[in-house]
Formats: structure tokens, C-alpha cells, sequence
């Protein structure tokens, strides 16, 4: 089985990121993750950032140094061994704050995926 390229990888980044804004909607506020199923669908995205993070090679994390790669990576296995006990505001300070940078930081790759 052949190794996906990097590019792959962005790409499942900035799919999993646009998930979350539609599920998120235009204006997004903290009565949504009341409901189970938003939780779910966020922490499920978020890990999918995560581990596709994970799989970037060395050589693409060193060209855009404006992302914590390291910290997605130990969000993901958090989410992943730590189920039972996920923090939903550190998961909406994400969804708010950190996703829409990484979207910023990964967009200019999207033109050569496209």
C-alpha cells in the first residue's frame, strides 16, 4: 500500500476544517455543543486533522512553521486514548481560534491539490 503524499494530507485538513465550520454554522455559539452528536462530529474532525497532521512528512511541517504540529498531533491522541474525558471548551477554543489559522496557513497549499 503506497504512502498518500502530502498534499493528500492537506487536503484531508482542510476538508475536516470545512466540516466543522458547516457544522459549526455562520454564528457560532457555545449552545452547540449542548447537543451530543455536534460534540461528536467536532471531536471526530478534529482528530482526523490530527492524524493526517501526524502523517505530514518532516520536510512540509519545516515549510509552514506558523502551525503547532506537535500540538494537533497531541490533541488527536488525546481525543483518541483519553475519550471519556475531552475538555468541550478547550474543543470550542479550537473549532474558534486555532482551526481558522490553520486553514490560513495550509490555503496557499490548495492550489497545487486543486
Amino acid at each position: 500500500m503506497s504512502r498518500k503524499n502530502d498534499l493528500a494530507y492537506v487536503k484531508d485538513i482542510l476538508t475536516a476544517c470545512e466540516r466543522i465550520r458547516t457544522i459549526m454554522g455562520s454564528e457560532p455559539s457555545p449552545e452547540v455543543l449542548e447537543r451530543i452528536v455536534v460534540q461528536d462530529a467536532l471531536v471526530h474532525n478534529i482528530q482526523i486533522v490530527g492524524e493526517a497532521a501526524n502523517q505530514l512528512s518532516t520536510e512540509f511541517k519545516s515549510k509552514v512553521t506558523a502551525v503547532d504540529w506537535q500540538g494537533m498531533i497531541g490533541m488527536r491522541h488525546r481525543i483518541v486514548h483519553n475519550y471519556f474525558d475531552i475538555d468541550l471548551d478547550i474543543v470550542w477554543d479550537t473549532v474558534l481560534y486555532d482551526l481558522p489559522e490553520l486553514e490560513a496557513a495550509l490555503k496557499p497549499w490548495q492550489t497545487e491539490i486543486d
